[in-house]
């Protein structure tokens, strides 16, 4: 591999700005290019996750990772190579056969993805629809095919994405638009239910399924004056239905509680209404009870929420951009994200509900903000987030997981010396040889 002139550009200006500095006094004039070449190599890595080549991001960056360090040191000089090493290895990449842009959802354990045409169909398009289908991402394989493209796509309308069950075994969406619901085991591609006995009503489009084992699935439209019902989808019958108004608006939420449905009603986007209080409400299907759990204000009909894994917490973003976070067991205010910082990123928590983590504006960037203070923070490698991007064989995007925000998949993987250690045990002989013509020293 040769160095790029930009690389050359970079070690130059290390060396002259390093030399300057007392705080780097301790660090021969080699090793201060090596931090910087690394960084280079950081960023390259980074490029090559971004257009699928995981194998090309782990050498690039384990070459930006000398070798026989212990943990401080890979911490203190190669944060950046170190990065890039543990998302290289959390990412991995599939080939899947589509002619077009598609709706695209994977599933929360990550095995599983479903896509459909994202388009409208059309005298005036070229590509012919995308059926739906269950994807094996572990091997890139096509389980089933669910639905033939004249039903999971529809003339002069787009159907949104299929969504999972928490627990990745049930999957969902809407047949056309005939009101129906169709819901099917995520393993095989089995049809499990059809739910909505309402067909010619208008489409439904799918929201969340509550719970992880997703008993209860909540839908959005679906019949003249229905904005929001909910269905049990072991039995197949409406368990709840909320009436639209102008200004109340329901919309049903992801809430890891099993036997209960959560949901928001809020007043309109940008109306009139003399109330601006938004309800997060719970239902119990069991005892019908329905009650406000927590009211907010100004809320103006986003479509921005996260709830903790644990159920306690939950983020909402307001009209004027800002993120709230509340405890939903006191109804207290937590924290608040200010617009100017969240920008247009829909922020989701990570897995100890420390941090809330969303897609920043440029390219591949991931924000992170404490959910105690509010305030921009670097998170450890173990609570990074990743977003799920399917990618043509053009290298044009296809589409982007229309599920969530960004998400965490797979086991724990180590840090310092011995994630470097695991990394390298991953490569093959020839893996290997690549690494060690350019792998920087010490």
């Amino acid at each position: 591999m040769t160095i790029s002139l930009h690389r050359l550009w970079l070690a130059a200006t290390a060396a002259i700005l390093l030399a300057q500095s007392a705080s780097s006094a301790e660090l021969t004039g080699e090793q201060k290019l090596a931090v910087y070449q690394s960084r280079d190599l950081a960023e390259t890595s980074r490029d090559l996750r971004g257009v699928a080549d995981n194998r090309g991001a782990v050498i690039r960056a384990l070459q930006g990772l000398p070798a026989g360090l212990d943990d401080a040191a890979y911490q203190e000089h190669f944060p950046e190579a170190m990065q890039a090493l543990y998302l290289a290895l959390r990412s991995r990449s599939v080939k899947l056969p589509l002619t077009e842009q598609v709706h695209f959802s994977v599933s929360p354990t990550g095995n599983r993805a479903a896509t459909n045409s994202m388009r409208v169909t059309g005298k005036d398009v070229g590509a012919p629809p995308e059926s739906l289908k269950l994807w094996d991402l572990d091997t890139g394989s096509k389980i089933a095919e669910l639905m033939p493209s004249a039903q999971s796509t529809t003339e002069g309308a787009t159907l949104g994405a299929t969504i999972f069950s928490p627990d990745g075994n049930r999957l969902a969406l809407g047949v056309g638009q005939s009101g129906l619901i169709k819901v099917w085991n995520a393993t095989d591609g089995t049809e499990l239910q059809v739910l909505g006995e309402e067909a010619g009503r208008g489409g439904s489009a799918i929201s969340s399924f509550s719970g992880g084992e997703g008993r209860y699935l909540s839908t959005i439209g679906g019949g003249t004056g229905i904005a929001m019902r909910a269905w049990d989808v072991e039995t197949g019958k409406m368990v709840l239905s909320v009436d639209a108004e102008t200004c109340a608006f329901p919309r049903p939420l992801l809430h890891p509680e099993e036997g209960a449905i959560w949901y928001v009603v809020m007043p309109g986007l940008g109306s009139r209404c003399d109330n601006k209080t938004s309800e997060i409400r719970r239902f119990d299907p069991a005892t019908g009870e329905n009650k406000t759990v927590l009211a907010v204000d100004e809320l103006e009909m986003h479509w921005m929420f996260s709830i903790s894994d644990d159920g306690n917490l939950i983020a909402m973003k307001r009209g004027d951009g800002d993120y709230l976070v509340h405890d939903l067991t006191s109804g207290a205010e937590i924290s608040r994200i200010p617009a100017a910082a969240v920008g247009w990123a829909e922020l989701r928590f990570t897995p100890d509900a420390s941090m809330l983590a969303g897609e920043g504006e440029s390219e591949y960037e991931l924000l992170y903000f404490s959910v105690d203070t509010g305030e921009r923070v670097d998170p450890p490698l173990d609570q990074m987030m990743q977003s799920n991007l399917a990618i043509g064989e053009d290298g044009n995007p296809l589409g982007w997981d229309e599920n969530r925000a960004p998400k965490l998949y797979g086991g724990h993987l180590p840090t310092g010396a011995a994630l470097v250690a695991y990394a390298m045990d991953q490569l093959s002989a020839p893996d290997l040889a690549e690494l060690e013509k350019e792998r920087l020293t010490w």
